[in-house]
């Protein structure tokens, strides 16, 4: 990842847990708000989660 990239993934984290916590109805089939944790596991670097 470059350092861009790595500067940008405490902002995209800050807004996924925003997005899950306050707009499950649109995100969760369930519509059930959850937390980071239950969305991406504990400890998980969002880079590890996704592919670049």
């Amino acid at each position: 990842m470059t350092k861009k990239g790595k500067m940008f993934e405490p902002i995209l984290r800050l807004l996924g847990e925003l997005s899950v916590k306050y707009e499950p109805k649109v995100i969760f089939k369930d519509g059930k708000p959850r937390g980071p944790e239950g969305v991406f596991g504990r400890n998980v670097r969002l880079s590890s989660v996704y592919e670049y």
